[in-house]
């Protein structure tokens, strides 16, 4: 059985004192955390962690699917705009105000860089002939040889499809 965790609030000593009686009488492993802060970065580092590989993994598959090369600056400014669209779907509606620039500041560039290089990742992907099979893993055809999405179209599409599909 796995430990359990409690988070309590030492100056409540008369709550803490109950909760270790119960939890030692009822033979619970346990853990008392004190710091809220700290018991919040755990979970989250013990939880997000599977997901964060998972939804990298799930965007590299379909990257790889249409054709966009890893080596490619534009590969991982367009993983990380997805990534961000997926935590905070708003943030499409406002691309060059907020999207383009956090990614520049992460990565230590400038917010046309960003731009252009995801703009030529798309392109990369789209002069391979794979549009078929953007729409193949959409399941509709949304886009026709002729009909290279534009950055916010391809983010905003992969995005939903993570976010349907529970990221």
């Amino acid at each position: 059985m796995s430990k359990v965790k409690v988070l309590i609030d030492t100056e409540q000593s008369d709550v803490y004192q109950r909760m270790t009686k119960f939890l030692s009488q009822e033979n619970i492993d346990y853990e008392i955390q004190t710091d809220a802060a700290k018991a919040v970065h755990d979970f989250l580092d013990e939880h997000e962690g599977a997901n964060g590989k998972k939804i990298d993994e799930r965007i590299s598959h379909i990257f790889i699917t249409v054709g966009i090369p890893a080596h490619i600056k534009g590969y991982k400014f367009l993983r990380e705009a997805i990534k961000l669209a997926v935590d905070n779907p708003s943030i499409i509606n406002s691309i060059t105000k907020q999207l383009y620039p956090s990614i520049a500041k992460q990565f230590s560039t400038t917010p046309s860089k960003v731009e252009r290089a995801i703009r030529h990742a798309i392109e990369v992907g789209w002069n391979r002939g794979r549009a078929d099979r953007v729409n193949d893993i959409f399941g509709v055809k949304a886009f026709d040889r002729k009909d290279k999405p534009t950055n916010g179209e391809f983010i905003a599409l992969i995005a939903d499809k993570m976010l349907l599909e529970g990221a």
